[in-house]
């Protein structure tokens, strides 16, 4: 596994196919063609004995190319594995690889690549997440702690003395209308918390009507 280069280039012998690799541990090699195409993966055993290092030919460069500033490029080639912030919308990411073309970014386990004149122009060096914010989202997310606000307390100081069901039910309802997710407008969010809720209050009235 060591002589796997993450963001390098690599070509499928059989088929001709070139994809990068963005990810390799003890047991399979990742791989994703651009930004916007779908993870493929492989087994180490066939990523050796099947993939080789590839190198694009070389292409002639535009005179009207954004990027051509030698110094820029000396820059670009230093910040691999440094944070980075995207000055219009606050993001923080760290920037896995850099090529002849794009900046490799990767947040968590989702890349995202932008050009390089792209990234001189909208991208900040900034320090590591902060572990202390990672922790208060782990132990004390804002969409249960809104209601300490309030009243004083947290929604776990309700719920951890309910049982399984209408605990559950309780925490989707006060959490309704305040936790955030990518790919879901507000109110979608709103709604699925809501229909979770009353499928935790449907469970424990079945559960009822059950008994003797």
């Amino acid at each position: 596994m060591n002589d796997i280069k993450i963001g390098q280039l690599y070509k499928h012998t059989p088929t001709g196919i070139v994809r990068r690799v963005v990810l390799a541990d003890n047991n399979r090699v990742s791989f994703k063609e651009d930004a916007t195409s779908y993870y493929s993966h492989c087994s180490i055993k066939d990523f050796k004995k099947f993939w080789i290092p590839y190198t694009p030919k070389e292409e002639k460069v535009s005179h009207s190319s954004n990027y051509t500033n030698t110094q820029d490029m000396i820059d670009i080639k230093n910040i691999e594995g440094k944070y980075y912030q995207h000055t219009p919308t606050g993001k923080i990411k760290k920037v896995v690889c850099v090529d002849k073309n794009y900046v490799i970014l990767r947040n968590n386990f989702n890349y995202s690549r932008c050009l390089i004149k792209d990234f001189l122009k909208f991208w900040r060096p900034c320090e590591a997440p902060n572990d202390k914010a990672h922790d208060n989202k782990v132990n004390h997310p804002s969409h249960y702690t809104w209601l300490k606000d309030l009243c004083g307390i947290e929604v776990i100081d309700i719920t951890r003395h309910m049982d399984f069901n209408l605990g559950n039910s309780i925490k989707y309802i006060l959490r309704s209308g305040h936790k955030k997710e990518e790919g879901y407008t507000d109110k979608q969010k709103t709604i699925e918390d809501l229909k979770k809720a009353i499928w935790y209050l449907n469970d424990e009235i079945n559960m009822l009507q059950k008994e003797n």
